[in-house]
């Protein structure tokens, strides 16, 4: 109630019945029971203490529906402030788990960071033979964790252009692409005569031979059962570092009884040479003969392949 009011009617004096002001017409029933409420407050009776003085209450009807009307304003209030908290709520859960991601994408990343290579570029140029190989020397080679890596112009240049590079089933091929292959060494044997593997031989010229076939008397032969699974073969060819000067021997090399490689004569002044695509056509026994007019002329023959 305004102060103006409240002073006027303690000064006034005079008395008014609160049945005047409390008008029940045209009220709904909560009007009345806040109206009530009013009276319950103020008493059935006003005094206004004071001479001269007019006073003027407003219609109970005015301040019921004002109250009212407050009452509204403050329950929309407080459901606006509930709808607040909750989108407040909602965003800061986005932002703690926008927060936590970034923290484990950092982390993440760290951790990357930490696990990276290290790599060194250089710029190496090729030289072959005492000839100059031109090629792009910028970055042609890396190291990565202390391995060395080389461009593919690099590799290629090495290589020769008489060879071709191709990678297949993660493999890279240079020349022949050879998918079936297998060592004699893992094939069966079916007879052997003046023939044995041995693990460290030296040939006329110095270089050591591992699991190598050697022929050790003036006629030696060994015989493979290869069950017609391949159709070509490669070796690498010898002589022995203590055969005697002069003395000559030949290989042959027969598939189902047809010859299908004869060797040059072979003295201890023959360079070690190798033998490829030697037509074998998918027999069944394959012979390999030795026939050397002495037998201080030992041949030693290895890596023999059979492959298709």
């Amino acid at each position: 109630m305004n102060k103006t009011i409240l002073a006027a009617l303690i000064g006034a004096g005079a008395t008014i019945s609160a049945a005047i002001i409390g008008l029940n017409a045209g009220k709904s029933s909560e009007q009345k029971n806040i109206q009530n409420e009013i009276n319950e407050v103020m008493g059935d009776m006003v005094n206004i203490i004071g001479d001269g003085n007019e006073v003027t209450i407003n219609d109970i009807k005015d301040l019921v529906e004002d109250y009212q009307n407050l009452q509204k304003q403050n329950k929309s209030l407080t459901d606006q402030n509930i709808k607040y908290f909750d989108e407040l709520t909602e965003a800061s859960n986005k932002i703690e788990d926008y927060e936590n991601q970034t923290n484990t994408r950092v982390q993440e990343l760290e951790q990357q960071l930490n696990d990276s290579p290290d790599i060194q570029f250089k710029d190496i140029g090729l030289s072959v033979n005492g000839e100059n190989i031109p090629i792009n020397s910028t970055k042609s080679s890396a190291i990565i964790n202390n391995r060395i890596y080389y461009s593919d112009e690099f590799v290629k240049s090495l290589i020769g252009s008489k060879n071709s590079i191709s990678i297949q089933d993660d493999t890279m091929y240079i020349g022949k692409i050879i998918k079936e292959k297998s060592s004699l060494l893992d094939e069966w044997i079916l007879n052997s005569l003046g023939a044995e593997y041995e693990n460290n031989l030296t040939d006329s010229y110095g270089n050591i031979h591992t699991n190598a076939l050697q022929f050790y008397n003036k006629t030696c032969s060994i015989i493979y059962n290869l069950n017609g699974e391949y159709s070509l073969l490669k070796c690498n060819i010898s002589i022995r570092d203590n055969a005697v000067m002069n003395e000559t021997g030949i290989i042959t090399i027969k598939a189902d009884d047809t010859v299908v490689y004869t060797s040059p004569a072979l003295t201890k002044t023959t360079e070690p040479f190798s033998e490829e695509d030697i037509p074998i056509n998918n027999c069944s026994l394959l012979t390999i003969e030795y026939n050397s007019s002495s037998s201080s002329n030992k041949c030693i023959i290895d890596n023999i392949t059979v492959y298709n």
